[in-house]
């Protein structure tokens, strides 16, 4: 579990509380790689749910690229 709690802490260090994240507000960890890449913010991330879909889909689609 550390791991885990280590690994969170360093995403929000990392750009997380830049865009607006925090402890209470963490998007889903299948997320957090593009959310700092794309620079997110959690308004976006939390209020725009159809965003979140589309980008996982172009994810698919491209492999990420």
């Amino acid at each position: 579990m550390g791991d885990l709690k280590s690994y969170v802490q360093d995403w929000l260090e990392g750009g997380g509380y830049d865009l607006g994240y925090c402890i209470e507000t963490l998007p889903e960890m299948r997320d957090m790689d593009w959310i700092i890449s794309s620079n997110v913010d959690a308004r976006l991330y939390f209020e725009e749910p159809e965003y979140r879909v589309y980008k996982r889909e172009f994810i698919n689609l491209t492999g990420g690229k």
